[in-house]
């Protein structure tokens, strides 16, 4: 079975300040932001979800136990934090963030920055119990 969702069929959520949620897919609805159970398929991956931060919005660093992220800039330009470390950031970037170490974002750009992030957990215990094909 196909399963296309889009930006625009996501209801967005409020999350980490100002910063626009939208989850496309999940492995559970526990964890998603939106709660759409059309979302609800992965098996292996935490959740995708694209981030909108607006004009001059600080995503301020937060940090995720037991799972790393992605991040790809769709469009605008802004500082990711990682850890100790900043670098500038534009569209066409992917940026790997480790599990555990702190991460945030800043949109300096005054434009709108739109980033796809993808979320997968180093361990989920019932993965193991299940066969995946």
């Amino acid at each position: 079975m196909i399963k296309i969702q889009s930006k625009e069929k996501v209801t967005p959520v409020l999350k980490h300040g100002e910063a626009i949620y939208r989850d496309l897919f999940c492995a559970s609805l526990d964890d998603s932001s939106n709660k759409n159970p059309e979302s609800k398929c992965l098996q292996t991956m935490w959740k995708c979800w694209i981030t909108t931060v607006p004009p001059d919005v600080e995503i301020k660093p937060h940090v995720h136990k037991d799972h790393e992220q992605i991040y790809y800039i769709i469009k605008g330009s802004g500082i990711i934090l990682v850890g100790d470390e900043k670098a500038e950031v534009k569209a066409g970037d992917c940026i790997y963030l480790p599990s555990d170490i702190p991460h945030g974002f800043i949109n300096n750009s005054g434009g709108e920055v739109e980033i796809f992030c993808v979320g997968a957990n180093i361990f989920r215990p019932w993965i193991a119990k299940r066969k995946i094909r």
